[in-house]
């Protein structure tokens, strides 16, 4: 019997394959379906799946993302169009629109918006936010802080001096 994808902390439903995850449950207790030992770690997943396999192949827009992900034809049948528009909704990104993991508040706000479609419910922000950091953590992905200077070596330095001492 498969269980709701939130208790097993796969909001993104993702299923059995070969390719591991950080915090994923081995062996699963669904036979479909993956677990992760935390939702920190099923967000995370959903962030480097769609990273790897969809943005980084050119899938990198609501619609070629979602037509990938739940496939209108077999062996799952989904309303695609209808998931597209579920997403666009949720988050004011047109379907055509290009996605980039550099864009961290469109990245988080289509995992919210595809983790509320798959599971009726809506996504806990804390959660998401938490699934990020453990992805970008993992992914070597540094967030740059604006208004913050970032000076090396030894000409640098001297550089600093000179903008400490004339403020």
């Amino acid at each position: 019997m498969a269980l709701s994808k939130l208790t097993i902390n796969n909001p993104g439903n993702i299923k059995i394959v070969p390719r591991r995850f950080t915090g994923e449950v081995i062996p699963s207790s669904d036979p479909i379906f993956k677990e992760f030992k935390d939702m920190k770690s099923g967000y995370a997943a959903m962030f480097s799946l769609l990273n790897r396999v969809y943005l980084t192949q050119g899938q990198n827009t609501i619609k070629k993302i979602v037509y990938k992900y739940a496939p209108p034809h077999a062996p799952d049948y989904n309303n695609s169009d209808a998931y597209v528009n579920s997403i666009v909704s949720q988050t004011g990104i047109a379907a055509n629109e290009v996605i980039s993991v550099s864009d961290e508040s469109k990245f988080k706000a289509l995992v919210m918006a595809m983790s509320k479609h798959e599971n009726g419910v809506k996504a806990n922000a804390g959660e998401v936010n938490d699934g990020w950091n453990l992805y970008a953590k993992e992914a070597g992905i540094k967030k740059i802080i604006t208004g913050t200077i970032i000076l090396f070596g030894a000409s640098a330095f001297i550089a600093a001096l000179l903008i400490i001492k004339s403020l």
